[in-house]
């Protein structure tokens, strides 16, 4: 399936906020603080006859040490 994103109907409210700070090695990752955030949003793309609603996400996914296993 191809398409254009700015022909999916979308409804509600989506935030993202967070830093990402460090490189990325052989042994470590970026140290990150990452939040994701929705109420009652929708997404409907035009080919397909259902949508997705009633999506709910309240997500906090932080890593403070540069250790993948330490993810949170």
């Amino acid at each position: 399936m191809h398409g254009n994103i700015n022909t999916v109907k979308t409804t509600g409210e989506f935030k993202v906020s967070g830093k990402v700070d460090g490189k990325l090695t052989d042994t470590t990752i970026p140290t990150f603080n990452i939040e994701l955030a929705s109420n009652n949003a929708s997404f409907q793309y035009p080919d397909l006859p259902k949508g997705v609603k009633n999506i709910v996400i309240d997500t906090h996914i932080v890593n403070e040490t540069g250790i993948l296993n330490d993810t949170m």
